[in-house]
């Protein structure tokens, strides 16, 4: 299964290799094998590293998921799987002539304290990067077990027409675009938070419980659902640009 071999280079079995630069390094060579054009953007003094993927105009639709992991974690639940995800987009979106954006992000983990809220990759792509055309950006986040698809509450897409089984939670928000984005304090409310969790754990989520922990190892990750995912966004990113 492709998506999950791409998941098995990112996430590599030696500890050693479970490192930012060694994911960041696995993208960058993975796009290449599959002849995707990418562009690597430096932010901060080279502190923070962004890959993008452009179709047509760029930074109008993004689809995000952040790359980096906390240490001595091998990080394919949170978010080897998102990446991976997003990778098979990439491919399946080649020769797209609609507006649509991938990007790999870095250092989401320092809202775990692990550096600087300044150098989150999603903020500083936000600040620098999204302008007046700029529409919608959806961040994949712990989408690597289960068939129930969550998202914002108050999301604005009908996914009605959807096979899939999406479900609206008020805890999916995805906060650090809509803040770096709102102005005067208005909140903007054009990112949002797609994630994943069996049918049993939406109560529970014991799923979320596996993340930063020994759990979160590529044994821990279901094959259907990174098919899933990549089917879904895929479908989704053709659909709104």
């Amino acid at each position: 299964m492709k998506i999950f071999n791409f998941l098995k280079q990112i996430c590599h079995d030696d500890s050693s290799n479970w490192n930012n630069d060694y994911r960041y390094g696995q993208i960058v060579e993975i796009l290449k094998e599959n002849n995707i054009n990418f562009e690597e953007v430096c932010y901060n003094g080279g502190i923070t590293k962004n890959i993008y993927v452009h179709y047509g105009r760029p930074f109008v639709n993004i689809f995000g998921a952040h790359y980096d992991i906390v240490p001595k974690v091998q990080g394919a639940i949170d978010n080897g799987a998102s990446i991976s995800e997003l990778i098979g987009l990439a491919i399946n979106l080649k020769g797209h002539t609609g507006d649509i954006t991938i990007a790999f992000l870095a250092n989401e983990e320092n809202l775990a304290g692990l550096g600087s809220y300044d150098d989150v990759g999603s903020k500083c792509m936000a600040l620098n990067e999204l302008k007046s055309d700029y529409e919608r950006s959806i961040i994949l986040d712990v989408c690597a077990r289960g068939n129930v698809i969550l998202t914002r509450q108050d999301c604005d897409i009908d996914f009605s027409g959807y096979k899939h089984n999406v479900k609206n939670m008020p805890v999916t928000d995805d906060w650090v675009i809509n803040n770096a984005m709102s102005v005067d304090d208005k909140y903007d409310n054009r990112s949002l938070l797609l994630s994943v969790l069996p049918e049993s754990d939406l109560d529970s989520h014991a799923t979320w419980r596996m993340i930063h922990s020994d759990d979160d190892v590529i044994e821990n990750v279901e094959a259907d659902t990174l098919e899933m995912m990549a089917c879904f966004i895929t479908g989704l990113a053709r659909e709104i640009s």
